[in-house]
């Protein structure tokens, strides 16, 4: 039996709807990737500084999106910074599998781990998928 989707509102989820970090353009962005559902209206920018070394020195998001959408961009604009490309495509790929299946990530993926719950509820998985999918498009780019 699937569980409510209240459950899947946790004060982590309802902190970051409220109070996203890194939400707003980021000028002098350089990597960027975009991703939408157009069957529920959610909409997500997900934006990169990546510096010469390959790493992300700035992380920021912007569009519209549900409560799952928003914190999920919230807490992948956190987790990505710091990060090399390379070790956050792992990440990403980590946080789909998490997201899709409620598999156990090969590193630490932080607050993401929220988001194992929705392997009891399909149909708000694509939620919290969209800006792994726009931060995937951008970090692949060139």
């Amino acid at each position: 039996m699937s569980e409510p989707i209240s459950a899947l509102y946790s004060d982590l989820i309802l902190r970051h709807n409220r109070e996203p970090f890194g939400f707003g353009v980021l000028v002098g962005a350089n990597r960027q990737g975009e991703a939408e559902n157009r069957s529920c209206g959610d909409h997500v920018v997900m934006a990169f500084v990546v510096d010469d070394d390959d790493r992300i020195t700035a992380a920021q998001f912007h569009g519209e999106g549900c409560a799952i959408c928003t914190a999920a961009a919230s807490i992948l604009c956190q987790s990505l910074r710091q990060r090399d490309t390379q070790a956050a495509l792992v990440f990403l790929a980590d946080a789909e599998a998490l997201i899709q299946t409620g598999a156990p990530p090969s590193g630490d993926i932080g607050e993401l781990l929220t988001f194992a719950e929705l392997k009891h509820v399909p149909a708000r998985r694509r939620c919290a998928l969209l800006p792994v999918s726009a931060a995937r498009v951008a970090l692949a780019a060139p």
